[in-house]
């Protein structure tokens, strides 16, 4: 399985106030002179480590991980003006879809989510096959009297 590791930056051009640590060790060298040579670098480096990690904070810094993996989510619609024949249809259509291209070796997940005038999530995201064979399980907690594609 192909996973890749990256370092992101969501605003890269801030990494440049890290020039500023010259100037800040220059300076912190001549001010910090009578605590010692150990305290001095301690201090120095506690300053630097602080001023480091606010300017990648600015930068936004993220840790990405790249993956071959798919997660894919189903939406049916289990309006009342749906028939029930089609919404079958669709339960089918989940559970066949899933068998027949889920690639098991990269642990690909399907998950269902069912909407009405509200949404629920029928079976969250799972590596292996969905247990969807005849029937929606939420429906008591499913309104059925609109159709909300924004609440799924």
């Amino acid at each position: 399985m192909f996973q890749e590791y990256q370092l992101g930056f969501g605003n890269p051009h801030m990494l440049w106030l890290l020039l500023l640590l010259i100037p800040m060790w220059w300076i912190g060298l001549r001010s910090l002179a009578g605590l010692g040579t150990f305290r001095q670098i301690l201090a120095l480096l506690l300053r630097t480590l602080v001023f480091a990690l606010l300017i990648l904070a600015l930068a936004e810094t993220s840790w990405n991980r790249r993956t071959e993996r798919m997660t894919v989510i189903y939406l049916l619609d289990q309006s009342d003006s749906v028939p029930r024949a089609e919404r079958e249809q669709m339960l089918r259509y989940v559970y066949n879809s899933v068998e027949q291209h889920r690639n098991g070796t990269r642990e690909d997940k399907a998950a269902v989510i069912v909407f009405g005038s509200n949404a629920r999530i029928e079976s969250p995201p799972y590596p292996g096959q969905l247990p969807l064979i005849d029937r929606i399980e939420s429906g008591t907690d499913l309104k059925t009297d609109g159709t909300s594609l924004e609440a799924a």
